[in-house]
């Protein structure tokens, strides 16, 4: 038999499909396919879909020919849970479109009906698609495979025949592995014994046989104490192999040249019978219910419209625009509908319209807009959008544009507690099979890919972070390129050439999957018929594709996200007697305390600007306008920022706005003359260059994008123009007099007018686009910065005109101890009073109590809220005794017994402060009276004193021990004895050994090396006789000396716990705040420290490292640690300080620091944090950055 010249790849993984186990991206496999000349390929991941459609993409770009199946897990009954029988591997293929189908339904089945580790599915499921589908008998972790015994195999491999038939195929794999080995030799018995045909397969997990060990260090990453040696033994043999390479492998399988040819031969057989393709095409909208009374979708459009112009008041809105006319909103809305009409999209803003309108109809709060939906005035007219786009000189160019073909994008933002209210909704008007959410797809980035590939190699932390700081561009090369000028950094890199070759292995390659924060998926059909569908982490459908990938497969996406502030301003005003919708109409967007109220820099809370960095520059900047908000929310970012400070400088009149050209002025004059937004890059490409918004909107995506060839030619249109000319007719001539005459007939079209045309000189014209290509790097969305500030301003509005319930709003919503004490310590800036929580009156969460904040029980440390809601069902309380009987002595069995370290919380939060201790008592708690009583039921205390107790007995303050005053000297060097380990130096221990010669006889020691060795025996002996008499006095005082032990012992454990803590800072150990008098009042004054809020910050220099000036020195009570970064997080006067101690620091007091320390750091301010900075101190000449003050 000839041997075959090529052979199909059936058995594979990539990066996509198989997440940290397959490496290969979908390219570099099919350009390894077409090299090798291999026939056909399949896809074939772990239980998933996830690659399908990204080779899918491909396919007409290469010969190789693409099979579209999954490496299914089998069990022996998907609805059985057994951890001793979770599943097996299964391959399968499709064979046609139904097949395609039959994995949709298949991978959907594991997600939701049989999930147990892995999807599940069995052979009674897979039964229903037998005749569309190849199926392999896989791996070693395959059914067959597993079998203990010859004939158990069997049994299997005639089972599968008996089901599928012709489709059923044993599967070798062409690896040299000892147990592979066996396994073929086997399979090849089975064949001869049943007449099963075989297929031999790669089970290809990596590319190339050189990428090996890169491969085992990327399955290695998430795995704890892996050796990367071992890994690429397992994975030995698993990459695409060439067709010499099979027959050369499994001949040491003692497979015949024949064999190995029959079962080359049958997987390209396989691949000849398999057709199925995934199919893309445009997408389909639902379609959308009208009201009867309407003929079609375009007319209840315009009704919607028209309804909206009176519901938004419109008229009157006009009335008070001095810049528009009504004719200029007329001309808008008719231009904005002639585009939706033209571009068929009627039927989308129905769709979003609905639920939109909805969500309002339900009172769930929606945004004023989210990205560039806002800049169309239909949206606003609809009431997808909440701000009035000529308003703000928005355009809805930026939004849709006629010229770039592509579903509008309108996200949508609710309040985070009621979205799922609104995915409810679109379930059950348009069917639970019709909707879904969207996964992603999270890939190694340049800075992702170095850290990784650090840990690797074990590269010190400090260098590796260093490399990652530059780490900016789309890739690792890149990033390396456009910092080759700084030395330190290249010779950084160079230090470690095997790091960065193992991260540039792991770019780009899929780390991680998540749920989409919004994506959401409205079908025409069911989704399985589109692609599979996976369970999220919360139960919820998502589909097995991304947002890009759904778009092309047909479906339709809307992007519904839920966010917190809405539900906070939604709560504040619900406090203040309000509707959530009066933000839109009844409060003012001029109001002066409130813009006063932003020159406080009290931040926490609002919108975008509670960080140390944002509210340092919006201190500077004292907006005065809902623009001056926008602007510096959308200058504050990547690539803008270094116009920071002259936007700040304009604005004070420090430093003069200069125009390149007039026209300029009025696009750039809100901006002070630095173009901030990509609405000014389209603006100043219309303006000066003559260019239709739809036009500018394509060149601002093309220069953001980097189109170098494109960019240059619309530079030459900006500058020049562009014309069209055509012929009418066409005729030829012979003669350059009659060629002359025909020139007449020419007609042309002025395209784009250029700058030259509008008297612009060349000069201006080319700086501008040069400019204009920087900005457009990095501009933002001004519809989508105008939509924050809106959120900003609102928020900045209810925390100065309600300050406490805003406090206790965003309190409630606080993640952790660290955002707690951050808006606690906000509140004394606010002059809002936190009182301590009280058992009978707290929520689980923070309340608004006689005009002050009270704090909630479940917000405690040690509490939670099960615990808390206990308490709450059980109240009131009439007394701390009523409080213990109820939850502590007589619970139910089903009923949570509150423990000690929730019962100190409780305490020293103060929430029994003026309840009776006990019942029909006067005398109210008192916190170190119910800690002493708390540890009296925890200690451990004795019933009857013994000789046990001769420790406690002596140090005990309150006994007198004259009368047995020599057996405490005994007792006293019994201890030193046992310290000593019965060994006395004569020399040094000369008092000691004087004391043990007067009072034990010679036979208990002997003199050795001038050493005084006891004989522990005839020692121990004689020592427990002299205790004959202490014995006797603790007989007849042992009423008396039990109460003093067990009163010393609960006092002791008392003080351990106490320590050198007040109750001021047992308060805090409890709530992360200070309800009474601090230490940190005075702690400036005390330890000569500075104030972290009048610590200059730090830029970076441009090769990672921070210029450091001065030192200083902050103290603070620690709230937490964050081990991941090496930071610790500290309460101070300034607020709550995140300090970056670094690696070795960390490290070293880590795991000795605890909550409630008060530490004093050294460093300095570096980007918003303190980082520790180690300096010498004269006095012991140590190296120090961080001393614990306790």
């Amino acid at each position: 038999m000839k041997r075959v010249k090529y052979h199909s790849e059936l058995h594979n993984h990539n990066t996509i499909g198989s997440l940290m186990d397959g490496m290969g991206t979908p390219k570099e496999i099919l350009d390894r396919c077409d090299e090798l000349n291999i026939k056909s390929y399949a896809i074939t991941d772990h239980g998933t879909e996830y690659a399908l459609y990204y080779f899918a993409e491909l396919q007409e770009k290469y010969k190789t020919k693409i099979l579209y199946g999954i490496e299914l897990y089998e069990a022996y009954d998907h609805t059985v849970q057994d951890p001793n029988n979770k599943y097996f591997h299964l391959l399968t293929i499709a064979k046609n479109q139904s097949g395609i189908q039959a994995l949709h339904r298949l991978t959907t089945m594991g997600e939701f009906e049989g999930k147990y580790f892995k999807p599940r599915i069995d052979l009674n499921q897979l039964k229903e698609f037998k005749d569309d589908l190849i199926i392999g008998s896989a791996c070693l972790a395959g059914k067959i495979n597993k079998a203990t015994t010859y004939e158990q195999a069997k049994q299997y491999a005639l089972e599968y025949k008996e089901i599928f038939s012709d489709n059923f195929y044993l599967e070798l794999q062409a690896h040299t592995s000892e147990d592979q080995i066996k396994a073929n030799k086997r399979l090849m018995k089975l064949h001869y014994d049943t007449n099963i045909p075989y297929i031999i397969t790669s089970d290809s997990h990596y590319v190339k046989k050189e990428d090996k060990e890169n491969h085992a260090n990327f399955v290695n990453v998430n795995r704890k104490n892996a050796d990367v040696t071992t890994t690429g033994e397992i994975y030995d043999d698993c990459y695409i192999h060439s067709t010499d390479e099979m027959y050369e492998i499994m001949f040491k399988s003692e497979l015949t040249e024949d064999e190995i040819t029959i079962g080359l031969q049958n997987t390209n057989k396989i691949a000849d019978i398999c057709n199925g393709t995934i199919q893309f095409h445009e997408p389909v909208l639902p379609e959308v219910k009208i009201p009867n009374e309407y003929k079609s979708e375009e007319e209840y459009f315009m009704a919607l419209i028209t309804k909206g112009w009176k519901d938004r008041n419109m008229d009157e809105q006009i009335k008070n625009d001095l810049l528009h006319t009504e004719q200029d909103y007329k001309q808008r809305v008719l231009h904005e509908y002639n585009v939706i009409k033209q571009m068929e999209y009627i039927s989308y803003h129905l769709i979003v319209a609905d639920y939109m309108q909805w969500a309002v109809n339900q009172r769930i709060p929606t945004a004023p807009a989210r990205g560039s939906a806002g800049g169309s005035l239909i949206a606003y007219l609809l009431k997808i959008t909440n701000i009035n786009p000529l308003k703000y000189d928005l355009l809805f160019e930026r939004y849709l544009n006629p010229e770039r073909v592509s579903l509008p994008d309108i996200d949508s933002d609710f309040s985070s507690g009621r979205r799922e209210e609104v995915f409810k909704y679109l379930q059950q008007t348009y069917g639970e099979e019709y909707v879904a959410q969207i996964i992603n797809f999270s890939k190694y980035t340049p800075k992702v890919a170095i850290q990784d590939a650090g840990k690797m190699i074990k590269v010190p932390i400090k260098d590796v972070n260093v490399i990652k700081e530059f780490m900016q561009d789309d890739t690792i090369d890149d990033s390396i390129q456009n910092a080759k000028n700084n030395k330190k950094l290249i010779d950084l890199l160079n230090s470690y050439p095997e790091m960065l070759s193992l991260a540039k292995s792991f770019e780009g390659r899929v780390k991680t999957t998540s749920t989409n924060a919004c994506g959401t998926v409205i079908s025409s059909k069911p989704i399985y018929q589109y692609c599979g569908m996976k369970k999220g982490d919360n139960d919820e459908q998502l589909l097995q594709v991304d947002k890009v990938i759904t778009e092309k497969l047909g479906m339709v996406k809307c992007d519904i996200l839920g966010t917190t502030v809405l539900q906070i301003i939604d709560e504040v005003m619900k406090m203040a007697d309000m509707d959530f919708y009066d933000l839109y109409t009844k409060i003012p967007l001029d109001d002066k305390e409130t813009y006063e109220f932003f020159k406080k820099g009290l931040y926490y809370g609002v919108f975008q600007l509670g960080s140390y960095n944002m509210t340092k520059f919006f201190m500077k900047l004292q907006p005065k306008s809902i623009e001056d908000i926008c602007l510096g929310i959308s200058a504050y970012r990547p690539g803008s920022m270094k116009y920071i400070d002259d936007i700040i400088n304009r604005k004070e009149g420090k430093e003069p706005i200069v125009y390149d050209h007039e026209v300029l002025e009025p696009i750039l004059k809100p901006t002070y003359g630095i173009c901030v937004y990509q609405e000014q890059v389209m603006q100043v490409l219309q303006a000066m260059g003559g260019f239709s918004f739809a036009q500018a909107d394509l060149v601002r995506r093309g220069m953001a994008k980097k189109k170098a060839q494109y960019v240059l030619g619309q530079r030459n249109n900006f500058i020049y123009g562009l014309v069209e000319f055509t012929i009418d007719g066409t005729r030829c001539t012979t003669t350059y007099e009659l060629a002359k005459e025909y020139l007449n007939d020419i007609e042309y079209t002025v395209v784009i007018e250029g700058a030259i045309h509008k008297g612009i000189e060349i000069k201006i014209a080319k700086k501008v686009f040069d400019d204009l290509e920087d900005f457009a790097l990095y501009g933002f969305n001004k519809s989508h910065g105008l939509a924050y500030a809106l959120l900003a301003y609102y928020t900045a509005y209810l925390k100065c005109h309600y300050p406490t319930y805003f406090m206790k709003t965003i309190l409630s919503h606080a993640k952790d101890g660290m955002e707690i004490a951050q808006y606690l310590t906000q509140c004394k800036d606010l002059c809002v009073k936190v009182v301590h929580p009280n058992i009978n009156e707290s929520n689980l969460g923070f309340s608004v109590y006689n005009g002050s904040i009270l704090y909630g029980i479940g917000s405690l440390y040690n509490v939670g809220e099960p615990t808390t809601r206990q308490i709450m069902n059980k109240r009131p309380y009439t007394s701390f005794e009523d409080f213990i009987n109820k939850n502590v002595n007589n619970i139910a069995e089903d009923e949570i017994k509150i423990d000690k370290s929730a019962l100190i919380s409780l305490i020293n939060s103060g929430c029994f402060d003026g309840l009776p201790i006990e019942e029909n008592s006067t005398t109210l708690c008192d916190r170190q009276f119910l800690l002493m009583k708390v540890f009296y039921n925890v200690t451990s205390l004795i019933q009857k004193v013994s000789t046990t107790q001769i420790p406690e007995l002596f140090d005990n303050p309150d006994i007198d021990t004259k009368e047995f005053y020599k057996e405490k000297q005994l007792y006293d060097l019994h201890k030193k004895i046992l310290s000593k380990k019965n060994k006395l130096n004569l020399y040094k221990d000369d008092e000691i050994i004087t004391t043990f010669k007067n009072n034990y006889s010679n036979d208990t020691f002997e003199i050795e090396n001038d050493e005084l060795n006891i004989i522990k025996n005839k020692y121990t002996s004689e020592y427990n006789k002299h205790l004959k008499h202490l014995k006797q006095i603790l007989k007849e005082n042992s009423d008396q000396y039990t109460l003093l032990i067990n009163k010393s012992r609960v006092v002791n454990a008392y003080l351990d716990y106490v320590k050198n803590n007040n109750e001021a800072d047992l308060e805090f150990e409890s709530t992360s705040f200070y309800f009474s008098k601090s230490w940190l009042e005075d702690s400036a004054e005390k330890y000569h420290v500075d104030e972290f809020k009048d610590i200059p910050n730090l830029n970076m220099d441009e090769v990672g490292y921070y210029k450091k000036k001065d030192l200083y020195t902050i103290v603070g009570v620690l709230t937490g640690k964050i081990k991941k970064h090496s930071e610790i997080v500290l309460l101070t006067n300034s607020g709550i300080v995140i300090a970056k101690l670094g690696d070795i620091l960390y490290n070293s007091v880590a795991s000795d620091l605890k909550r409630g320390d008060k530490i004093a750091l050294s460093g300095y301010v570096g980007n918003g944090f303190f980082r520790a900075e180690f300096y010498q101190n004269n006095k012991s000449n140590k190296l120090l950055a961080l001393k614990v003050l306790n």
